[in-house]
């Protein structure tokens, strides 16, 4: 896991969120709240948790999902759950 590096983590995290809301992951506003900016209602938080869950291969309590807010919340979140 240690090939994962930061930069990598954002890029992924940004394509999983571009995909998500059919947008270029260059529009991707990761300090901006997805609900409000992007529309994501509770089907599509979980369908985005599922994602992340798949390409990172971690899980993420529904506590945890729930906290996360923005983009850059799921980039620090998996930073930290991929961490060697």
């Amino acid at each position: 896991m240690s090939a994962i590096l930061q930069g990598s983590i954002e890029d992924r995290v940004r394509k999983i969120l571009a995909e998500q809301f059919c947008i270029e992951p260059s529009e991707i506003d990761l300090s901006a709240d997805i609900g409000d900016k992007y529309g994501a209602d509770s089907l599509a938080q979980l369908e985005l948790v599922m994602d992340i869950e798949d390409e990172f291969e971690i899980e993420v309590p529904d506590e945890d999902m729930l906290a996360m807010k923005t983009g850059q919340q799921i980039v620090d979140y998996v930073t930290a759950k991929v961490r060697p």
